[in-house]
């Protein structure tokens, strides 16, 4: 009867043992595999919301302010530790709160990147352009479009025959341009 007892508590030993790491070996890969996967696609998909967002609306004001205040010791020094903290961060908040989290804080993580990107390609364009040929060609804010117009005194031209409509818009563009300008359309 003795044998018969050690018999059954080694046996229900073993498959408790079988059961717990049969139990824990399928958790760890499931959850993992899962985590992963959440991850991986939450982060891919926020990342490239964001940063389609960001680096639309980065770009232009980067490129104001980058060609306007820009310095190149300040825009490297900017520029590393904006990526090296952005990355940083966004990897930790990714990589606790997963794919529930993942499209909010990779939209914020790529606005982030995709503004310093498009600070960093306007610097860049804002640099050769200015560099380059001496002026930049740029599109005029509101305020800058109506007081060049009220500056531009192309309409004060004599129409004749050999001077039309085509004629004014094409000067008023070439004015525009020469003040640096992008103007594609006059009405």
């Amino acid at each position: 009867m003795k044998k018969w007892k050690v018999f059954l508590v080694f046996v229900s030993l073993t498959a408790l043992a079988g059961n717990v790491y049969f139990w824990y070996y399928h958790y760890a890969n499931s959850f993992q595999s899962g985590y992963d996967s959440g991850f991986l696609s939450g982060n891919e998909t926020g990342y490239q919301l964001g940063c389609f967002d960001g680096n639309q609306s980065g770009y232009q004001l980067g490129y104001a302010h980058g060609y306007d205040n820009g310095n190149a010791s300040g825009y490297q020094s900017g520029y590393f530790n904006g990526c090296s903290d952005g990355n940083h961060s966004g990897y930790q908040l990714g990589y606790s709160y997963g794919h529930d989290n993942g499209c909010e804080l990779g939209y914020l993580s790529g606005f982030n990147d995709g503004n310093e990107t498009g600070f960093a390609d306007g610097y860049v364009q804002g640099v050769e352009d200015g560099a380059g040929t001496g002026y930049t060609i740029r599109d005029p804010t509101y305020d800058e479009a109506i007081a060049f117009t009220a500056w531009d005194k192309t309409d004060e031209n004599e129409y004749s025959e050999n001077y039309t409509c085509h004629h004014f818009t094409a000067d008023f563009k070439n004015n525009a341009f020469q003040a640096g300008y992008r103007c594609g359309y006059v009405y």
